[in-house]
């Protein structure tokens, strides 16, 4: 059902206290979970400027599609930027890789924002949020790219992608970019001279700004024949610069010991690169003679791969993972094999691999032709995103027979989340809790705090003889409502955790019934 005919979409949630429209969650819950916050970036699919303007007509300023941190059954918690404007703003503004790393030895929140100017690159900036939602910087990178015409980015500097930016433990971020350049196609078919979205990434100190580290995947001496992509088929033709081909696709890069993982959704290929950039070993999902080095079974072949991640890395082993989509736009579902989530262990001295998981729901079988990562949570769980499939599935250690949590935020094929994370997460925002007092009732809500559990809530006649009328438990809501006097005309309300006071609202005055 496509959503730039029909508009068809999923409910929203809304409130009296703050002007928000976060997807409601369908939850079903069969088991114990990790304890946890959601994290997601929803975003409706590409509408073009009427469908979007219908869109934001039907409902408001489309909120839906911004950062969100949500309890496991679907409560907001935190409402973050917009990632489309009140004013229909074309192309919109997206948001992707909400998370919470770690920065300078404390937790973050951090995400990137920007705008898709072609299929392959977008361009933005990335936030780095302390936990009180200050900025503690905005890393707009400047790289001095070359871009497509076609991108158009004389209103827009920043030139950092929105697949992958991630902290190291050294403090510096790893940010994917997209350079055009010119590449030999014609081992492929293309032309001998052709036009190529050359893939790269960066390591940028943060405090500094500095580059200090950068690698291409054209400079790399990776062949072209490694791409899966045939030119003028399922990519550009790279016969001129306005029609670039996208060879090789960097969906996700993170630094692993000395060196860095590099993950190629177009070669179906991920690459372990040296402190020096060098290529240390690689492993290609359909076994494709001279691309790796590792052989993977057949049931675990991967294709299209996003996410990829190595924990429990050592000089002799790693734990890989990914989000193995095994589809893309191109394929035919009735052929394809479904997506689903991936684990192998490798032994890094004589190059073998056991497979160690393959997740599939069974309540779906999804095909989800992009996006999509894969968490190993602390208490043995597996939380995976779905991608282009609005669904997010919590796996308990038993695998596939042991589905802890399911959660769908939105209607197949209309919206998605690049990345979805269940995290830890507490914080006290910088700016004071909300309260709105109409129809006899006050509603209060307090966006981003994760540990109040009280509300104290004082009314009176003027401004100066306030007086306590209640304590309300929070709940588990982010907005809370409560009976009040029609004799009230002012109204505060103060957060407290447990006994300990944490913040006053602003006073306000009460509107009349209606």
């Amino acid at each position: 059902m496509s959503l730039s005919t029909t508009l068809n979409l999923w409910p929203t949630q809304s409130y009296v206290t703050v002007n928000f429209r976060p997807p409601t969650f369908d939850v079903t819950k069969t088991g114990e979970t990790q304890s946890g916050l959601i994290l997601i970036n929803p975003v409706l699919n590409p509408l073009n400027k009427s469908a979007l303007e219908a869109a934001v007509s039907a409902i408001g300023p489309v909120q839906a599609s911004a950062c969100g941190i949500f309890t496991e059954d679907g409560q907001l918690v935190w409402q973050g930027p917009y990632a489309f404007a009140e004013d229909s703003t074309y192309p919109p503004l997206f948001s992707t890789n909400l998370m919470v790393q770690e920065y300078m030895g404390k937790p973050v929140l951090t995400y990137w924002q920007g705008v898709r100017k072609s299929h392959s690159v977008a361009y933005g900036n990335i936030t780095i949020l302390d936990d009180t939602y200050t900025p503690i910087t905005t890393i707009c990178p400047k790289l001095n790219l070359i871009t497509s015409p076609s991108a158009n980015l004389t209103d827009l500097a920043c030139f950092g992608d929105c697949h992958e930016l991630f902290i190291t433990p050294s403090n510096t971020l790893i940010v994917s970019a997209g350079n055009l350049t010119t590449m030999d196609l014609s081992p492929i078919g293309g032309p001998s001279v052709g036009y190529v979205y050359d893939s790269q990434f960066y390591e940028i100190d943060i405090a500094s700004g500095d580059i200090i580290f950068s690698w291409s995947s054209v400079a790399s001496g990776i062949p072209i024949t490694y791409s899966k992509f045939v030119p003028g088929v399922n990519s550009g033709t790279g016969l001129n610069s306005s029609d670039p081909f996208d060879w090789f696709h960097i969906n996700s890069v993170s630094s692993v010991g000395d060196g860095y993982l590099v993950n190629s959704r177009h070669c179906w290929a991920t690459w372990y690169l040296n402190s020096a950039g060098e290529i240390e070993w690689r492993i290609e999902g359909n076994n494709t003679e001279g691309q790796s080095d590792f052989v993977v079974p057949k049931e675990a072949n991967f294709k299209w791969q996003h996410h990829a991640r190595v924990s429990n890395y050592t000089e002799t082993s790693a734990v890989l993972h990914y989000f193995n989509n095994r589809f893309n736009e191109f394929a035919d579902k009735n052929v394809a094999s479904q997506s689903n989530g991936l684990q192998l262990s490798l032994n890094l001295v004589d190059k073998t691999l056991v497979l160690e998981k393959i997740l599939n729901d069974s309540a779906y079988h999804g095909f989800s032709d992009s996006q999509g990562s894969f968490s190993p949570l602390d208490n043995g769980n597996t939380f995976v995103g779905w991608g282009a499939i609005t669904r997010l599935t919590e796996f308990g250690p038993g695998g596939n027979d042991d589905v802890r949590l399911r959660i769908q935020f939105g209607y197949d094929d209309t919206a998605n989340s690049y990345r979805a994370y269940k995290q830890s997460w507490n914080a006290t925002p910088a700016w004071n809790p909300d309260v709105v007092g109409v129809n006899n009732t006050a509603y209060m809500s307090w966006n981003g705090a994760t540990d109040y559990t009280a509300w104290v809530i004082y009314t009176g006649t003027n401004e100066s003889d306030l007086v306590e009328v209640a304590t309300v438990q929070r709940g588990n809501l982010f907005e809370t409502s409560y009976p009040i006097s029609s004799e009230a005309q002012y109204l505060k309300v103060a957060a407290f955790a447990g006994s300990t006071f944490m913040r006053n609202s602003s006073l306000v005055t009460v509107e009349p019934s209606y």
